[in-house]
């Protein structure tokens, strides 16, 4: 399991959290397939600016929320192969 998805002592219930996402899992050696999963999560954004995010290196917020709220959908992202962050952004 992606540790990054664990609150840390220092966060607190009471703050904002984003979920970033970085990279997946396909990305170097079948590129089509990140497009793919890109075009499914995450519809109603423009896949083909989110890959290019991806070459870069980058990351972006895809939700925000209180922490307890994040939490499934961070899970369901990691498991569809995608690098993982909820960091706080209060």
């Amino acid at each position: 399991m992606n540790t990054l998805l664990k609150p840390s002592s220092s966060m607190t219930k009471q703050q904002r959290y984003g979920v970033f996402v970085s990279n997946h899992h396909l990305m170097g050696s079948q590129p089509e397939k990140t497009q793919e999963a890109i075009s499914t999560i995450f519809p109603e954004q423009n896949s083909h600016q989110l890959f290019a995010l991806f070459q870069q290196g980058k990351r972006f917020m895809v939700r925000e929320g209180k922490l307890e709220s994040l939490d499934t959908f961070a899970a369901r992202l990691y498991s569809q192969g995608f690098q993982v962050e909820v960091l706080p952004i209060d």
